[in-house]
């Protein structure tokens, strides 16, 4: 969606996720911890593909809709906002 920001700074380095279903803080906690992954048309010619991914975690809640903070490896690019990631199901919890 956004980074996180204050009245007149943004912090880049954390982006703000809204994931599909997840309407509130409460279903937001399942999902920290796991990966997330944007993936976008570039050729890679080290693995001979066309298709690269910028890697990052799911750090905490923002907010009360179930909306979630991640920490890329790399910033996110401002073309990344409003784009889908996808979110990986793992490391899984186990209790």
């Amino acid at each position: 969606m956004h980074y996180k920001r204050g009245q007149r700074t943004q912090v880049v380095g954390q982006a703000v996720l809204k994931i599909e279903g997840c309407n509130e803080t409460k279903s937001s906690l399942f999902y920290h911890g796991k990966r997330v992954a944007y993936v976008y048309k570039a050729e890679d010619k080290k693995r001979g593909t066309h298709h690269k991914a910028m890697w990052g975690k799911i750090m905490s809640s923002h907010g009360n809709s179930g909306l979630v903070k991640a920490q890329f490896r790399k910033n996110l690019p401002g073309g990344a906002q409003g784009a889908i990631l996808r979110v990986m199901l793992y490391p899984n919890r186990t209790i």
